[in-house]
């Protein structure tokens, strides 16, 4: 089933390639049905298209991890707006979890997820 929406995310990338969500979604639909090398693709072209939205850096690392390749997110910070929600989970992946991100997440900061 997964991968099949990965197959019908295909087509759509034919028809509009410059839409970085869909090459998001289609890493998505790759990643969960273990494509690690289809997802890190689609992530990338996603990340190149769209290089301020953080969610594309940290699925790139979660493929990375699964894949045994070393973490590029600390490079990825220098095109993402770290002033946004993300920066949070990102400083959290990377080791760098401040004390007033920690408590803004402990105090019900509403925190958008990934999705597109």
């Amino acid at each position: 089933m997964r991968l099949y929406a990965a197959t019908a995310f295909g087509d759509i990338n034919r028809r509009d390639p410059k839409e970085s969500g869909q090459y998001h979604n289609r890493g998505l639909a790759y990643f969960f049905s273990g494509a690690l090398a289809k997802a890190r693709a689609d992530f990338k072209q996603s990340s190149e298209l769209d290089p301020k939205y953080a969610c594309n850096a940290l699925w790139l690392d979660l493929v990375d991890r699964r894949s045994a390749q070393p973490s590029r997110l600390a490079e990825a910070t220098t095109q993402i707006d770290m002033t946004k929600w993300s920066a949070s989970v990102i400083w959290h992946y990377l080791g760098q979890m401040t004390s007033e991100a920690e408590q803004a997440l402990q105090h019900g900061v509403n925190v958008p997820t990934c999705g597109r």
